[in-house]
């Protein structure tokens, strides 16, 4: 495979486990630091923080590599932050929604429900960052697909729910361990449409300056 052979898709799993132990710790921070009986709006804030921040780091981890190959890059940063913020906001609505709505006792509607929860989340992010790779990029739905896959995917291969690693249920390496399985998992399958996208980019160069 063409892949495993490429040096970009090595970057971007690196770059992409290097954005998922921030985002996590971030999130571990953001649940350590909440006081017991805080003011609602206080702990939903905190969160909005923590999801910005997340999504800022995640998001220069990846620009570190796209930087040489995309035009104003930074553009990616902008949307994997607004991504998450956006994320946050659609998560609290849903699951208030799910909870006046379905009965947990409801097995079946309400895994439907979160179902339909969790890939109204990934398109959140991933509809931004397509925003972004369009002007681009050719074929630049490949990353929603993409994208999609690897968030419904992901978590079921690692029986994992959500990327937070509670600590107090795993050592510290367990959670280390969790969390670079969750990046490489998420960077490979996204990998492969930033190979698609970046060689496809120089063929066409290639292309033009023969003509």
């Amino acid at each position: 495979m063409k892949y495993l052979k490429s040096r970009l898709f090595y970057d971007w799993i690196l770059a992409t486990i290097g954005g998922a132990l921030f985002a996590n710790t971030l999130h571990i921070a953001y649940l350590a630091m909440q006081p017991v009986g805080g003011a609602e709006a206080l702990r939903v804030g905190s969160l909005l923080l923590t999801a910005v921040l997340a999504g800022t780091l995640t998001g220069f981890c990846q620009w570190i590599v796209l930087r040489p190959y995309l035009k104003k890059a930074y553009g990616w940063i902008v949307a994997t932050a607004t991504g998450k913020l956006l994320t946050i906001l659609l998560t609290q609505t849903l699951l208030s929604i799910l909870a006046f709505v379905v009965s947990p006792d409801d097995r079946v509607s309400f895994g439907l429900m979160r179902f339909v929860s969790a890939l109204s989340l990934s398109l959140t992010v991933s509809l931004l960052q397509w925003l972004f790779l369009r002007r681009q990029v050719s074929n630049a739905w490949q990353w929603i697909g993409f994208s999609l896959l690897a968030d419904l995917i992901v978590p079921r291969l690692l029986a994992f729910e959500g990327l937070v690693v509670p600590l107090a249920e795993t050592s510290l390496l367990q959670s280390f361990l969790v969390v670079v399985a969750w990046g490489l998992l998420m960077g490979a399958i996204t990998g492969i449409p930033i190979v698609n996208f970046i060689e496809t980019g120089k063929d066409e160069r290639l292309s033009t300056g023969n003509q």
